[in-house]
């Protein structure tokens, strides 16, 4: 950034630097940030005291698997099939659909597995609406409002 950023500067000036910098940096992170929210803070994901935390359980449950129109997919390589990144980060990108159906098959029972189908926007703004609620009655198990966008259960 130490030459990048006065050359792009020196090059197209301000407004270039924030069309061709800037602006596609705050894409870039809207996405990635929209995306982990989606996957790691659904309502329905538990949150459990050190005491009471499993590893297993966590990566197990601990994320959604969600169902995106396939431009999508293919831009971000499969990673709403995100239950078997948590358990390993090395699966390769086209490995995580077979890996899915491996854990289905095998840890189904255990697991239970929830699709977020669109619409996304619901889930994300009820979700932000719990996380920074002051309202203590609020509960992380409150699926009340998005009955239409969670579906519990295999496929």
């Amino acid at each position: 950034m130490a030459v990048g950023w006065p050359l792009i500067i020196y090059k197209v000036g301000i407004l270039g630097w924030v069309k061709f910098w800037l602006m596609p940096w705050m894409g870039y992170h809207f996405w990635m940030s929209t995306f982990t929210m989606v996957h790691h803070t659904a309502p329905h994901i538990p949150f459990k005291p050190a005491e009471e935390w499993n590893a297993a359980q966590a990566q197990l449950n601990g994320t959604v698997h969600c169902d995106y129109p396939s431009w999508i997919e293919i831009l971000c390589h499969d990673i709403n099939v995100h239950i078997p990144h948590h358990i390993s980060p090395r699966i390769p990108s086209y490995n995580l659909r077979a890996a899915h159906e491996s854990i289905q098959e095998n840890w189904g029972k255990l697991k239970d597995l929830d699709y977020i189908h669109p619409p996304h926007s619901q889930l994300i703004l009820h979700t932000i609406e719990l996380l920074y609620s002051h309202d203590s009655s609020s509960s992380s198990t409150d699926r009340s409002r998005l009955d239409h966008v969670l579906v519990p259960g295999n496929k």
